[in-house]
């Protein structure tokens, strides 16, 4: 009886060492990784990000053991599609596109404008790349190339619980796809402009006013390109 109450107590005594040593560490770490990403996360939701905060966030690590590889990943991993999402809105947002169809622009660079379509199609290409990589960073296999190869299951499967709002989101990829599809369509509607007064480039001139047509069919055609920016 004795022996069987000493066996008990030897295997309650492990128990408590391994949830002592083990389980709690492991679930106060799961807490710290877990409160790390909802910091990050909440930076990159702002309107306006903070860069200096950002890069605070991305540059430190709170976590030890297997969780600090989930955690390296999944900042390196945010910093990347961040830097992406910035590129994107930088082409976007670009100021020279939009001073393109300007007096100024017409005066430099016209009758044949080759500077400026030259540009447009440059940054239609760069448009195009960054498509592309965001398809290709919000795709399974390269998400989980932030990890090192036989990763333990259970933290690829915890990493994975972080990146899940990002991987193969249907409705996201077609808000992306749709948003530069937008750009792109009005990119090729400045070039038709432009290249409906370089074949017309002996049928107007600048004046202090606008653009001066030889003829009124000419200038409604050009003020309905105009308007259906």
């Amino acid at each position: 009886m004795k022996k069987r109450i000493a066996i008990i107590v030897t295997i309650l005594l492990i128990l408590t060492i391994a949830i002592l040593v083990i389980i709690i560490p492991s679930l106060l770490q799961r807490e710290k990784l877990k409160q790390e990403a909802k910091a990050l996360d909440a930076v990159l939701s702002e309107k306006e990000v903070n860069q200096e905060e950002l890069d605070e966030i991305l540059n430190r690590r709170v976590t030890k053991s297997g969780y600090v590889v989930v955690e390296d990943a999944y900042k390196r991993y945010s910093k990347d599609l961040y830097d992406i999402y910035k590129q994107v809105l930088a082409k976007i947002s670009d100021e020279k596109i939009k001073q393109i169809l300007t007096l100024e622009t017409y005066k430099t660079d016209g009758p044949e404008f080759a500077t400026s379509i030259a540009y447009i199609e440059q940054i239609k290409e760069e448009a195009k790349n960054l498509t592309n990589q965001y398809y290709e960073i919000v795709s399974d296999e390269k998400v989980l190339s932030y990890l090192p190869e036989n990763f333990d299951d259970n933290y690829v499967n915890y990493y994975l619980g972080f990146t899940k709002n990002y991987v193969g989101d249907i409705n996201q990829l077609s808000k992306v796809q749709s948003s530069m599809d937008s750009i792109v369509g009005l990119w090729d509607k400045q070039i038709d402009i432009l290249n409906f007064l370089k074949t017309n480039k002996k049928q107007w001139m600048v004046t202090d006013k606008g653009l001066s047509f030889a003829t009124e069919e000419l200038t409604n055609a050009f003020n309905e390109k105009i308007k259906n920016l």
